[in-house]
């Protein structure tokens, strides 16, 4: 076990635990080892923080949460690369960004992070859809599924 300090504070983590981003994410290409956190005064937010840069963390959540229906059919090459057998074996993250205005808390869809629950390893990608984006807002999207949830209760 070993320990590392974050953005989040000092946590203590088992090495095969560490979560292994090869190709680094978007602008942090150098940065390969993260852990996912989550305190329980951010539920449902996640915290994705960096093991090599304490400055460097990302606020995440599982992207069904924002959209109930999203869906992406990851590459085969990622899907190998990642060594997934199975849908059950990856955890689908996106990043949020969160201003001052907590009401404009906006989810990237578009770029979502896969993590094999096999070996840790992660790796971020743009999904080739036009029903993403890298902003889709918080409030907008739970008026959505909401309409959606209404709709679907009507048929």
């Amino acid at each position: 076990m070993a320990k590392y300090e974050t953005k989040i504070g000092e946590i203590n983590i088992d090495n095969d635990k560490v979560l292994k981003f090869e190709f680094g994410l978007p602008g942090f290409d150098d940065l390969t080892k993260f852990s996912l956190i989550t305190p329980e005064e951010t539920k449902p937010i996640m915290w994705l923080v960096s093991l090599e840069d304490k400055e460097v963390a990302f606020p995440v959540i599982h992207p069904e949460m924002i959209r109930y229906d999203y869906h992406i059919d990851v590459p085969s090459d990622i899907v190998d690369y990642l060594q997934i057998e199975k849908s059950d074996q990856a955890i689908t993250l996106s990043i949020l960004s969160i201003p001052e205005d907590q009401s404009k808390i906006t989810a990237n869809l578009v770029a979502p992070i896969i993590i094999s629950t096999i070996n840790n390893k992660g790796i971020q990608y743009m999904v080739e859809s036009e029903e993403y984006s890298t902003r889709h807002y918080i409030k907008d999207e739970m008026k959505r599924n909401e309409k959606l949830l209404k709709d679907k209760e009507g048929d």
